[in-house]
């Protein structure tokens, strides 16, 4: 329960920036959720008077919005926000313009899927024996329930009615007590009843009297009087059924709504959403059929904005409605930054918790106020179609939790409004500074570091050149330290300690920092993959050891050269990218995957593994099958990683060093050396050196599996390069020198293989010649030489 108190505690540092527009996912209210794409903002007055209404702007399309935890996690089915909500659910003429699936807009047509004419059938046909219209009634609902698709849901549903089979028959007794109330049976009625239906028992009585006139029952406007009917005669079973328009008029009649709220109530009452907004053309219908246009056939140029608002394989249909009320002397009318509309609906929520629990986040039951266990937890956690829950609580069926709990309350307590700000932090923590990686499109691996506190961190995830472009705490000592073409070996040291001193000063040793990874094997289940807590001093100081460890000269592009250490996404398309074109790609899966093992080497300084390694000299070895970018850049990552995995038993420098002997760092500078001279002898020639292949590059690989057979080749190669150039040059100078330094007679004459040292003074030599800088100054003193 670590991180879900860590992430509490986030949140309660951070009250101040819930709401911000600026975020990408803003930090949000508890109880609220956030649309990604609103398209309609509707404008009534303080007594509920449509005034207009416009289609939304893109940039401006996410909303924020009440919820409930139903509707947060709802994937399909009634779950109604109570506020903002797509037309299905917030328009009583939906039908009337052509809406085709379910209509939420009122429990009554929830329960019988919108046939409203199944039920008025069913009330008239029995109006004359009213137990026996109860005995259809409850066919028809059997019917219904047999004909749902989920198989668990129905399950339940069905065994909420066999455990309720006598109450219902007792129920109709009822039904004729409450008709004739001078029958003595008339006080079981307060046995069966709830406390709540208690209370309104003469509001029951009379609105069940009116049975009587079965005519009552087919005017629209008596939608309320039938689900009322309904809710008492099946309480259990309607519980969760309610329709946009109840839960919108549970939060009126609560005392908790404002005068915004009970305006758009007002409002909606009406039954006239969609009508406004065709009237007003918002929306538009079509003429023939006065249902709303699916499709925009006119001119483009004259397309209304609805259309162009929408998204892929929506219709006008599916239009998500947001709202404003303007009220006189109030500076906002918008709904959605309105704080104290916030207040209000977390209120009214909070007062319909029912289930108790002990809170093992804060170890509490009760401390000022009761503590409740939430229905469900939170879901788009790593992104807006994010269906995976950290916790979940549904699993009622089978054997997750029996023999050990009495019920699911029991496996998992902790508090509603602890749940919601945990959520919610992690949400906006990923959004803000977190990676999440996808596979197939799927959010899979996410991986987020922050402060408790909310101070600004360094990102771990990051290579060196972004990390110190990250102007929030460069100082004015630091800033000249950038050159053109990067850093030098030594700017980078200083510029990465000066870097980090300037978070030491605002983190402080005691400041706590999280790392913290998630990820998920199915669409509904995420865990919990890495998980640290740290000290900012701690941190700070992983975060240099890996930075400096693997420091190598990387030359990612023409515009990004630099030196440092390349990030764990770049590793890993480095040793496992295969060419595309002009592209390397990497599998989502195998990049997530790898950049889930190196996370530990960043934190933790645990070793690289050496498969990684291998791979990336294996590609920096292939220079004949890359692209010449995407091998330089393979070729600096397998250097530092090199460097970095035996950084225990060898010292190794970014510079070359002339006095190291080894067989295999001399090979590879020989390597360099033949490479860059056939290189110069090319240019010298006037022939087209650039798109032509050298011999080193073509035996590049083979090179690397047997060292001392391919030189031989390589250095016949040579011969007519020698020729063009001056005796005197210094490439055969250097070749010389190079093999004056091999003291191994055996190790230059053996053919095993090379380790990826011989990468580093390859590289190393290449940088000391530097060809590409004095490529025009080498072909000019040849050129007099030879004059």
């Amino acid at each position: 329960m670590s991180w879900i108190e860590k992430l509490y505690q986030t949140y309660e540092s951070n009250t101040d920036k819930i709401g911000d527009p600026n975020d990408k996912i803003p930090l949000l209210p508890i109880f609220h959720t956030t649309k990604k794409r609103a398209h309609v903002e509707v404008v009534v007055d303080g007594q509920g008077v449509f005034k207009r209404a416009s289609v939304i702007s893109e940039n401006d399309a996410k909303t924020i919005l009440p919820a409930t935890e139903s509707s947060a996690g709802r994937t399909s089915g009634c779950a109604p926000h109570p506020l903002a909500e797509q037309l299905q659910y917030i328009a009583a003429d939906y039908e009337k313009y052509g809406g085709t699936k379910g209509h939420y807009f009122h429990s009554l047509l929830v329960k019988f899927k919108g046939n409203e004419k199944s039920f008025n059938n069913l009330l008239h046909d029995g109006s004359k024996d009213k137990q026996g219209c109860l005995a259809r009634i409850s066919r028809e609902n059997q019917r219904i329930l047999e004909s749902e698709n989920n198989f668990s849901r129905q399950k339940k549903l069905f065994a909420s009615i066999m455990e309720e089979d006598i109450r219902r028959r007792q129920t109709d007794q009822i039904y004729y007590n409450l008709l004739n109330p001078k029958n003595s049976l008339i006080r079981k009625e307060d046995d069966l009843l709830t406390e709540k239906k208690r209370k309104e028992k003469k509001q029951y009585i009379y609105l069940l009297k009116r049975v009587d006139n079965a005519d009552n029952f087919h005017d629209r406007e008596n939608v309320h009087l039938k689900a009322a009917i309904l809710e008492f005669i099946y309480p259990s079973i309607e519980a969760g059924y309610a329709g946009y328009l109840e839960v919108l008029e549970e939060w009126v009649e609560s005392g908790f709504a404002n005068e915004k709220i009970k305006a758009v109530y007002k409002y909606i009452r009406k039954g006239k959403l969609i009508t406004d907004l065709v009237r007003k053309k918002v929306l538009y219908i079509d003429d023939e059929t006065g249902t709303l246009l699916k499709k925009w056939h006119g001119r483009r140029e004259e397309k209304p904005d609805i259309f162009r608002a929408l998204g892929q394989g929506q219709t006008q249909i599916d239009v998500f409605i947001r709202w404003c009320v303007e009220i006189p002397g109030e500076r906002s009318s918008d709904l959605q930054f309105d704080k104290s509309v916030w207040q209000s609906w977390i209120d009214y929520y909070l007062s319909t918790r029912k289930y108790e629990t002990f809170c093992f986040v804060s170890g509490e039951s009760k401390s000022g106020c009761q503590k409740f266990q939430p229905e469900q937890y939170p879901r788009m956690i790593r992104s807006a179609n994010d269906g995976a829950k950290l916790i979940s609580s549904n699993d009622t069926s089978g054997f997750t939790f029996r023999g050990r709990f009495t019920d699911e309350y029991q496996v998992c307590g902790v508090d509603v409004i602890i749940a919601q700000k945990a959520h919610s932090a992690l949400r906006w923590l990923l959004g803000r500074q977190g990676k999440v990686f996808f596979v197939k499109n799927e959010p899979k691996l996410a991986i987020v570091a922050w402060a408790v506190s909310g101070m600004d961190i360094p990102d771990p995830l990051v290579d060196s050149d972004d990390l110190l472009n990250d102007d929030s705490t460069i100082n004015e000592a630091s800033s000249g330290a950038r050159i053109q073409n990067g850093f030098t070996a030594q700017d980078f040291g200083v510029r990465l300690s000066q870097y980090l001193s300037g978070y030491s000063v605002k983190l402080g040793s005691a400041d706590e920092i999280i790392v913290m990874g998630v990820d998920s094997a199915t669409p509904g289940r995420m865990v919990l993959t890495y998980y640290r807590e740290l000290t900012g001093s701690d941190f700070l100081k992983r975060i240099e050891t890996w930075h400096k460890g693997c420091a190598w000269l990387q030359h990612f592009s023409k515009d990004k050269e630099f030196y440092g250490a390349p990030s764990p996404k770049d590793i890993a398309q480095a040793a496992y990218g295969t060419k595309d074109d002009d592209l390397i790609k990497v599998d989502d899966n195998v990049q997530k995957t790898t950049v889930e093992r190196l996370i530990p080497c960043v934190i933790d300084g645990v070793p690289l593994a050496w498969d990684i390694v291998e791979s990336c000299i294996r590609k920096a070895v292939q220079r004949y099958s890359l692209p010449d970018w995407a091998w330089q850049k393979a070729l600096g990552i397998a250097c530092g990683l090199y460097k970095y995995y035996f950084k225990e038993r060898e010292d190794y420098t970014m510079g070359l060093e002339r006095e190291r002997k080894t067989r295999d760092y001399l090979y590879g500078r020989l390597l360099a050396v033949a490479d860059c001279l056939e290189s110069t002898a090319l240019y010298v020639a006037s022939e087209n050196s650039k798109n032509r292949q050298t011999s080193a590059t073509k035996l590049m690989q083979r090179f690397a599996e047997r060292p001392s057979s391919t030189w031989k080749t390589i250095e016949l190669a040579l011969v007519p390069y020698k020729a063009r150039l001056s005796r005197s040059n210094k490439y055969e100078k250097e070749m010389d020198l190079i093999h004056g330094l091999f003291t191994d007679v055996e190790g230059y004459s053996s053919d095993s293989s090379l380790s990826g040292e011989f990468l580093l003074g390859f590289h190393c030599q290449r940088l000391a010649f530097n060809p590409e800088n004095n490529a025009n100054k080498e072909t000019n003193d040849e050129l007099n030489e030879k004059n």
